[in-house]
């Protein structure tokens, strides 16, 4: 009876300690990536940069797109659906991006 309780006991406390381990690492992994975004946000989005959306934003969507680029107009409409969706959450961010020769 004595030893179930010891394995009882044994087995919650590593439970609750790999819960506890997972849930620091998150929380660390998460300040370390929103860091790298902070510092190379200026790669992405530049201040001629066409933009839709609020300076508030916590989401930043940058569309790389080229206006004869047939799959880029079909990709459109789904970009704007989820803007639609998510009124002053997200941030779109138009860069030029050369993809036909034409």
């Amino acid at each position: 009876m004595k030893k179930q309780y010891i394995v009882l006991i044994s087995s919650v406390s590593l439970a609750v300690l790999f819960v506890l381990a997972s849930h620091l690492y998150k929380q660390q992994q998460i300040k370390k990536l929103g860091f790298m975004a902070k510092n190379n946000a200026a790669t992405f989005v530049r201040k001629y940069s066409q933009t839709l959306g609020s300076d508030e934003a916590k989401v930043y969507l940058v569309e790389f797109a080229d206006p004869a680029c047939e799959t880029c107009a079909r990709f459109y409409p789904f970009v704007k659906k989820m803007m639609a969706g998510n009124p002053g959450k997200i941030k779109l961010v138009m860069r030029y991006a050369p993809f036909h020769k034409g």
